[in-house]
Formats: C-alpha cells, sequence, structure tokens
C-alpha cells in the first residue's frame, strides 16, 4: 500500500515525504523473532569448509580415467596441427583462425 502510494503520478494525490515517514511501516520498530535468526543462519553457513581449488583439480584427476588419453592432459599439441603456409588458402579466409 506505501509503495503504491508513493507512485502515484498526480503530486496531488501522492503521498509526501512527511507522510511516507509518518506511515506504521517506516516507524515501526520491532522485527519479528523469525528475522533475527537469519543472521544466525548466515553465520552457520559461511563456516562451513569451502573448497579449495586443489581439491577440485585432485577431484578431476581422481576422476579421469588414465586408460583413455584426454586432450585435456595432452596439452595443446595433441590433435591441433597448424596449416602450413602451402596449405592455406587466402581467400576469404583470416590468417589467425585455424579451427
Amino acid at each position: 500500500e506505501l509503495i503504491s502510494d508513493m507512485l502515484v503520478v498526480d503530486p496531488a494525490d501522492r503521498l509526501s515525504a512527511v507522510d511516507i515517514l509518518g506511515h506504521p511501516w517506516v516507524t515501526a520498530e520491532t522485527v519479528k523473532d523469525e528475522e533475527l535468526s537469519v543472521g544466525e543462519n548466515i553465520r552457520h553457513f559461511s563456516r562451513r569448509d569451502k573448497p579449495s581449488r586443489s581439491r577440485a583439480g585432485i577431484r578431476l584427476v581422481a576422476s579421469t580415467p588414465l586408460d583413455h588419453p584426454s586432450r585435456y592432459f595432452q596439452g595443446r599439441r595433441a590433435g591441433l596441427t597448424v596449416p602450413s603456409k602451402q596449405q592455406t588458402s587466402t581467400e576469404g579466409e583470416d590468417e589467425d583462425e585455424i579451427f
């Protein structure tokens, strides 16, 4: 209700700043007990151990089957060949685009 009354286009019908500051929604100083526990919950979750990058890397290596080589472990040279100047066509192609 308060927000709707603040957004009225006609200034004569719109709430003034004094009216807004006197509204019970603005002047209310009580907070529900339920809302107070939110801060405690946030503190609880922030204390949990956060996974580190090293743990994530260890999980990646442990979950990768080593009998099937992947491009991730072979590096940039694996499977990527840069065409020689004789093989490339300069018509309509950018020299930077090799893929």
